[in-house]
């Protein structure tokens, strides 16, 4: 029996290196010098954009980064220079959960990573530490960890509940 030349063509190993970088893509993102933990996105379905830096994961999207972890139908993302700038996710139910300290819920969540900030939309929901907050739109700010809501409910107003051990 011929031996055969089990050798990868150019565009066979170029197609794995697509395959690759679209199915499970891992990027170290470094801010001013210091190392973050890298970002692992699982999903169905990706559709990689060099030309405009931008990935779109859809059907169970799921991303994790240390222990941060978004779940959503769909996942956007943005890069700038090779890191992301902009994370988007949308769905019937889009879930953020950060260390343990905070849990976050809405149907759209927009992530600026430059600035860590993260807006909720409808049905907006944050548990920090145990204060819920509720709205229409929400913004976490995860350096001071603050948040501001806007409008939302039945009767238009934002929902706080701040735990009664806090109020001893």
């Amino acid at each position: 029996m011929p031996l055969r030349n089990n050798r990868p063509t150019r565009l066979t190993a170029q197609l794995c290196a697509l395959l690759v970088a679209c199915l499970s893509p891992v990027v170290v993102l470094a801010q001013a010098g210091k190392a973050v933990d890298e970002i692992v996105i699982r999903a169905q379905q990706a559709t990689l954009d060099q030309s405009s830096g931008t990935g779109v994961y859809q059907g169970n999207a799921e991303l994790h980064q240390g222990k941060r972890h978004l779940r959503a139908d769909t996942i956007r993302i943005t890069l700038e220079q090779g890191a992301p700038v902009l994370v988007e996710a949308e769905g019937n139910l889009v879930t953020l959960e950060d260390e343990g300290i905070v849990e976050a819920r809405g149907k759209r969540l927009v992530y600026d990573v430059n600035v860590e900030r993260i807006r909720i939309f409808e049905q907006a929901y944050v548990n920090h530490q145990g204060r819920v907050f509720e709205g229409a739109e929400l913004e976490y700010d995860l350096q001071s960890k603050q948040v501001d809501a806007r409008g939302g409910g039945e009767d238009g107003r934002v929902r706080l509940v701040i735990p009664a051990e806090e109020m001893e």
